[in-house]
């Protein structure tokens, strides 16, 4: 499937931008870019990944019976040990108390967790041989982020090209209006100029209509693949 880098993304960018006399910046392309990202990660589902403790920057770390989540992490969708075993079973604080009188201290092999917050998950034990890339972790994770590297595929490339496009939309939304200055000082030019900002005024809001849009499109070519369990 054909994927836009990002400096094509930037290129479609510049060439409706450069059509107001605004003043390119690609430093601000890319921070409403990388936004952009984490935006659709937190509305649609269309992200999912696994993380493992094998002590890799942003994985997971096993403390005890305590698990500090990844940062990039949205939503845990299944806790697994030691990779043959199945997924632990997901319970509350007060469940865990409820099943596993003094859990908290309790050695053994974890067959149930709880999330108490958004960065910890809690095991009903406290394995004895941890050990690297025993626990994994399958959940719906943020975005990466567009490459360095501008000729590399942009985090949406496995979706149609007309979809991809959605980060370019996101950032003409969101750039800063560049008002049109008055050619000279008669009633009639300051009436064209406030037309022609109005107008890049609702041009925005075309954008903003486009990027919504292809979020719902987004989400919808997601809940139509066939994905199967834990293979991510």
């Amino acid at each position: 499937m054909k994927h836009l880098t990002w400096e094509d993304t930037v290129n479609f960018v510049l060439e409706i931008h450069t059509r107001e006399g605004a003043q390119p910046s690609r430093i601000l392309y890319r921070m409403l870019a990388d936004q952009c990202c984490r935006e659709i990660a937190e509305n649609t589902p269309i992200y999912r990944k696994s993380w493992t403790n094998d002590g890799a920057d942003g994985s997971p770390v096993l403390t005890g019976n305590c698990v500090t989540l990844p940062a990039d992490l949205l939503s845990v969708d299944s806790v697994e040990w030691d990779h043959n075993m199945p997924p632990l079973d997901r319970r509350t604080t007060d469940q865990l108390d409820l099943l596993y009188p003094g859990w908290r201290a309790s050695p053994g092999e974890p067959t149930a967790f709880c999330q108490p917050d958004s960065m910890t998950l809690l095991l009903n034990t406290i394995p004895q041989a941890p050990g690297a890339s025993k626990l994994v972790i399958r959940g719906r994770a943020y975005l990466p982020a567009f490459s360095d590297t501008p000729t590399e595929p942009n985090p949406l490339e496995y979706f149609p090209v007309g979809q991809q496009l959605i980060v370019a939309y996101y950032i003409l939304w969101n750039l800063p209006v560049v008002p049109v200055v008055p050619i000279n000082d008669s009633a009639e030019a300051a009436a064209l100029a406030q037309f022609s900002t109005q107008r890049r005024v609702d041009n925005r809001s075309t954008y903003k209509a486009k990027y919504d849009e292809m979020l719902l499109k987004l989400a919808a070519v997601d809940n139509t693949r066939k994905r199967d369990q834990f293979t991510y």
